[in-house]
């Protein structure tokens, strides 16, 4: 996030202080990567580079190729993206015979503490890394590791229940689905589906979590599919709804995309609005409010409403940008795809 965010700041404002800052940021974060599987440590000490914990989930093992791709290609400097790459190679190289990855792992000796399979919260980010890191810098290593994914993902953690289109869990050896559960954070996957051309499957998923969002009106953080219920009825003002709704809109030209945005919307306001702010909301079936809002809320659930009710304004272009995790956008044209494969260093070694 902090990368990120900063990055963001780089690019826009050309200001070389901010690139330094940057720098010296990542440099205090790379002593969490000296592991023995490359997969950083949870814990790292930006004042002392003293690093601890030896279990992370998958997001939080590799979600990196991003951000420190775009530092390495403004710095010059590969050893961030080749740190980030490592991270993610490390967890691809230890998908089952299936193709499929777990979700917890020890990031000294490799070996999975959960085989659970899922891209739900806690490995939604690697997947997303993977296509959108080879979108924006053309490193065919990510793209054939995407392609290699995302086969087994609609194969064995998908599943066609009461006529929807759901992505469960599943044990990563035996495709056996161990649970019904999802998270609000999945939404985000139609639109990566969307962005990697499937926009029948986006559309089919897209469909499911507008009705999981109407059953209720607004998302519960978790849902159960097959027993109909919510362990953890909390709606905490999420943006991955409106995320895949905006794509759609952009790859489809379907109004209902918008129409989709603008239920949210309104729902948001009914529900979440109070006299000062708005407010995440305790449980999605009584409305209970909290006194609670996610910066997140502003950084990407308001943006990426903003961009889909501006969207024929044309005054985004979003061919040209790709968004990390957290919504902030990044130019394509900015980098180019030649100078990427040097500053990166991930040219052919043959």
């Amino acid at each position: 996030r902090i990368l990120g965010g900063l990055l963001a700041m780089y690019e826009l404002t050309g200001n070389e202080l901010i690139l330094a800052k940057t720098i010296d940021f990542a440099n205090r974060m790379l002593p969490a990567f000296n592991t023995e599987t490359g997969i950083p440590t949870y814990w790292v000490n930006l004042r002392t580079g003293e690093t601890k914990g030896d279990t992370v989930n998958v997001a939080e093992a590799g979600t990196y190729t991003f951000e420190m791709g775009i530092l390495s290609y403004y710095s010059g400097d590969p050893k961030y993206y080749q740190a980030g790459k490592k991270a993610t190679k490390a967890i691809f190289d230890r998908r089952s015979d299936l193709g499929l990855i777990g979700e917890i792992i020890d990031v000294n000796s490799g070996i999975w503490v959960s085989e659970t399979s899922h891209i739900c919260a806690g490995v939604d980010s690697y997947y997303e890394y993977l296509y959108k890191s080879y979108l924006i810098f053309g490193d065919p290593e990510l793209g054939e590791i995407w392609d290699e994914s995302i086969g087994p993902i609609n194969m064995y953690i998908a599943e066609e229940y009461d006529g929807k289109l759901w992505y469960g869990r599943c044990n990563m050896h035996t495709g056996e689905h161990t649970s019904a559960s999802i998270t609000l954070y999945d939404a985000f996957f139609p639109a990566i589906l969307a962005l990697t051309g499937d926009i029948d499957r986006a559309e089919r998923l897209q469909k499911t979590w507008d009705w999981v969002w109407n059953r209720y009106g607004l998302e519960p953080t978790t849902y159960d599919y097959k027993k109909d219920t919510s362990y953890y009825p909390v709606y905490d003002l999420n943006p991955e709804i409106i995320e895949s709704a905006y794509y759609l809109y952009h790859f489809t030209g379907d109004k209902k995309y918008c129409a989709m945005a603008e239920q949210y919307w309104a729902d948001i306001k009914t529900y979440c609005r109070t006299d000062l702010a708005f407010t995440a909301v305790e449980n999605v079936e009584t409305m209970e409010q909290k006194d609670y809002m996610a910066t997140y809320f502003i950084a990407e659930t308001l943006k990426y409403f903003y961009l889909i009710f501006s969207y024929d304004e044309g005054t985004f272009d979003f061919n040209d940008h790709v968004f990390n995790t957290e919504a902030h956008p990044f130019r394509r044209s900015l980098i180019d795809s030649e100078e990427a494969a040097k500053r990166l260093d991930f040219l052919n070694k043959e």
